[in-house]
């Protein structure tokens, strides 16, 4: 009976990872923590399924939860769980009263799913007091091992930390500027904030990558009217996404464009604006055209062809064909109006007979 009443915790819990992580995110926006925390849903969606992985387990275990003196906590899950999420909080530089501050919020969040739900009084109590206990388990696993490390192991795993942070940022500007597409960042004031070397090049900057990145306290980019024209709409329509073909009217033989504006992915609020991107479609265009101009002139070809089909009004007498003006023509006349084909003039050898009877023909065909 005990574990069928548990199987259902495990149920609601993984049923409900995206409101758990709805409710997280709304107590982190109201109390200010998604200051300092991840921009991307993602991390938000993976650190409620990290946990609800953590209490499932311990669940499934069906180990005892109530807190001992003579406790191993080695070989608890749930502790396993927060001496994990110590690590990597405190190589993010994240201080233990940040996380422990936050991480209250995040058992608000699993008693607030429980509450939520039309189980009995005592069913709803049993669950929440299982889940204080794995809550407790995770926070004593996260605080032993926040306690035990040294300052100076603290000082070397910040620095390597920041190390690996920085590898990280250089690699995703290398990325970016390395992109043959122009990109251009706007924060929400439609400020330009960052653009990179392909931008830098349409706008006839420097072509160095990461002129910009590294000079921009230096330059005041603004967009050119034929992109800033789409930039309006999209903020003015307050759309989410805007896609469009452009390129400069001022320029002769300019490159066509295709655009993509989108808002930033971002759920904490801190990059509130938006990213714009191009991508080069002058060579499509222009294979575009060169298809349209030749189905245009198979279109005629055929239409002359098709001039030849059917039935011919023909004289029974002179041979001469009614055109579609109702006038009549010789056939060699029609024939090469209607067609690639030319006329040689001849006799065949009954004519010759009958024009020429004295004429010898010593082979007749």
């Amino acid at each position: 009976m005990y574990y069928f009443i548990m199987k259902i915790l495990h149920i609601l819990l993984k049923n409900n990872e995206e409101q758990l992580m709805q409710k997280i995110l709304d107590y982190s926006h109201r109390q200010g923590y998604v200051k300092y925390t991840s921009t991307l849903k993602e991390a938000w969606r993976i650190s409620i399924q990290g946990l609800s992985d953590a209490v499932c387990e311990t669940i499934e275990s069906g180990r005892e939860v109530e807190l001992t003196p003579d406790e191993n906590y080695a070989e608890d899950p749930a502790a396993a769980f927060g001496i994990l999420e110590a690590k990597r909080h405190r190589e993010r530089g994240i201080s233990y009263s940040m996380f422990m501050g936050l991480f209250k919020y995040y058992r608000e969040c699993y008693s607030d799913l429980v509450k939520e739900q039309n189980y009995p009084i005592e069913v709803k109590y049993r669950y929440i007091l299982f889940m204080d206990r794995v809550f407790d388990r995770i926070e004593i696993g996260f605080s032993s091992t926040w306690a035990e490390l040294s300052g100076e192991e603290k000082s070397d795993e910040l620095k390597n930390s920041n190390r690996l942070m920085t590898n990280e940022k250089n690699m995703y500007l290398t990325v970016v500027e390395s992109l043959a597409s122009p990109v251009f960042f706007l924060n929400s004031s439609r400020h330009v904030v960052y653009i990179n070397r392909a931008a830098s090049r349409l706008l006839n900057l420097s072509h160095t990558p990461g002129s910009y990145y590294y000079n921009r306290n230096d330059l005041d980019i603004n967009l050119p009217e034929w992109i800033k024209s789409y930039s309006e709409i999209f903020f003015n329509e307050a759309q989410s996404e805007l896609c469009f073909e452009t390129g400069d009217p001022l320029e002769q033989n300019s490159k066509k464009y295709q655009g993509r504006i989108a808002r930033m992915e971002d759920v904490s609020g801190k990059y509130s604006g938006s990213v714009i991107i191009l991508s080069d479609i002058t060579d499509r265009i222009e294979a575009e055209n060169k298809i349209r101009a030749q189905k245009d002139e198979l279109q005629k070809a055929l239409s002359d062809i098709k001039k030849l089909r059917g039935i011919l009004p023909i004289c029974a007498s002179c041979k001469k064909i009614r055109n579609d003006e109702g006038y009549w023509d010789q056939v060699e006349i029609y024939i090469s109006e209607h067609s690639e084909a030319e006329f040689s003039h001849g006799l065949c050898p009954d004519c010759i007979k009958k024009l020429y009877p004295d004429l010898k023909i010593h082979k007749e065909k």
